[in-house]
């Protein structure tokens, strides 16, 4: 509440499908407190488009990962209709949408990148990008990075120098021991899985940041372990079919599914292979029932896994050292349960839902009392 009014803030996304960016726009709205009334403006994707419009005031509809100005003058009569107060924009795209809304409105605007994407553009392309966010971070009051490698890559990069900014890691709900150990056993019956087999999850959308392939090749290289895959994506198929090919059976692709952490729970190890991240929240949820994690030691997940402790961070584009982290991790009884409660400890000091929430309603507090 700022000077006892309520708070109507406008979320922006140009995602509502399975992934880091659209869970943390749900995690706001559903720990959101009576203080602010919650706008949606997002495409028509499942599976957040149902939750978000069961928990928004309104919302406004924008195509999936695309700009249009026609979608951006509807957005602008729904901030002016609805008295818009404070934006905050969701990743790349809906700050192209936030920003110029913010130019036409004057309504302050807070930016989430959820990972800084620049891994596949050649030179032109990042000078064209670096410039593009510095000229128009000047309509963001505040930029809220999810780590603090992030927050660091921005500032090797140059991007918004000059914009205020704060690091709120993503943050994931707890779960109880009953919980993970129902989850646990009714995913494995589910799955026609014995209790002594090993599991290694990953969830993952299947594209070239998520590094699908440097996946494959670890589950090639280790032939006695399960790998459930739980997502969906470009690359899918093509691996589905180089698998069924290689004959390497050890895969299980689910697709996309609700709740996963439920598997997550069948699970005994959580695998990341990405090629950067901004915080990610598969590896905090991995963490949140007990996983211990192998991960790149990129952007991000350096952030969420403290190496030796709860997992091992292993050199991106070496397969076979992330198959050793794997089987160093199963080398004992004693060693796997103590890296397994150090996840867990790690995830609700550091990654609590509940913190990341206050923090951001907080910049949202700053923000509106430095412009009234």
């Amino acid at each position: 509440m700022i000077n006892d009014r309520p708070c109507r803030v406008l979320l922006v996304t140009v995602r509502a499908d399975y992934g880091g960016g659209p869970e943390h726009v749900w995690q706001l709205l559903k720990h959101g407190s009576d203080r602010i009334s919650f706008y949606i403006a997002c495409p028509k994707d499942q599976p957040y488009w149902e939750r978000y419009n069961y928990s928004a005031t309104n919302f406004c509809e924008l195509p999936h990962r695309r700009f249009t100005f026609g979608d951006l003058a509807r957005l602008i009569r729904f901030i002016r209709q609805e008295k818009i107060q404070l934006i905050h924009t969701h990743g790349k795209g809906a700050g192209a949408y936030g920003r110029l809304a913010c130019m036409a409105t004057g309504i302050p605007c807070v930016h989430t990148p959820h990972g800084i994407h620049t891994g596949e553009y050649g030179i032109v392309k990042k000078w064209f990008y670096i410039h593009y966010e510095n000229i128009t971070s000047r309509w963001v009051k505040h930029i809220c990075f999810v780590s603090s490698s992030e927050q660091k890559q921005a500032y090797n990069l140059r991007l918004w120098p000059h914009t205020n900014n704060t690091v709120i890691p993503s943050g994931v709900d707890e779960i109880t021991e009953n919980t993970r150990v129902a989850w646990r056993r009714e995913i494995r019956e589910k799955l026609g899985i014995n209790k002594q087999q090993i599991v290694v999850s990953m969830l993952t959308r299947f594209d070239y940041p998520k590094n699908m392939q440097e996946a494959y090749d670890i589950a090639k290289g280790a032939p006695e372990i399960i790998f459930l895959w739980l997502g969906d994506g470009e690359e899918r198929n093509i691996l589905e079919e180089k698998a069924k090919l290689e004959q390497v059976s050890n895969i299980i692709f689910t697709g996309f599914i609700d709740n996963p952490k439920r598997y997550l729970a069948a699970s005994d190890i959580y695998l990341s292979t990405s090629r950067w991240e901004g915080m990610p929240l598969g590896v905090l949820e991995a963490m949140s029932v007990g996983l211990p994690v192998v991960a790149t030691d990129v952007v991000g997940n350096k952030d969420a896994v403290s190496d030796e402790k709860t997992g091992l961070l292993y050199s991106l584009g070496k397969p076979e050292d992330a198959v050793t982290c794997i089987k160093d991790i199963l080398k004992t009884k004693k060693g796997y349960e103590q890296m397994s409660r150090q996840a867990i400890s790690r995830q609700r000091k550091y990654f609590s839902v509940q913190r990341m929430v206050a923090d951001i309603f907080h910049v949202y507090q700053t923000v509106l009392k430095n412009v009234d």
